[in-house]
């Protein structure tokens, strides 16, 4: 997917929240150590697929 800011490539991950490590990004390749805290603290667990730009550090999920 192209990023709608900067027109670079965004790399495909998922966004999850498990009620304990808050809302984090995790690329779908790649090393684990690229995650992107995206909150702290999250009260549900949940998850949905997201692209991350790296350029810009904008996360696009659909709802």
């Amino acid at each position: 997917m192209i990023c709608p800011y900067c027109q670079q490539e965004m790399q495909k991950g998922e966004l999850t929240a498990d009620g304990r490590r808050g809302i984090t990004w995790w690329p779908s390749d790649g090393p684990s150590w690229n995650r992107v805290i995206v909150a702290k603290n999250a009260l549900w667990q949940s998850q949905a697929e997201a692209f991350y730009c790296g350029t810009c550090k904008k996360i696009l999920i659909d709802v």
